[in-house]
């Protein structure tokens, strides 16, 4: 199970994430604060999904490696 959890882990993260910024979305109003926080959301699924291909990346060149 530890092995599983820290192959995809980072794949869970971005799930999550990116179904917190959708739930988000669906549910803002135009008030400032709400385009505030999906501006930070965005911010952070970016970096999510950068930090979830460079890891997946990596992973593969290590394969290719072996």
């Amino acid at each position: 199970m530890k092995k599983i959890f820290s192959r995809y882990s980072h794949w869970l993260l971005f799930v999550l994430v990116g179904t917190s910024l959708l739930t988000g979305y669906s549910t803002a109003e135009s008030f400032r604060e709400d385009k505030i926080a999906m501006v930070f959301g965005m911010t952070g699924f970016t970096a999510i999904a950068y930090l979830t291909l460079f890891l997946e990346g990596k992973k593969r060149q290590e394969a290719r490696e072996k």
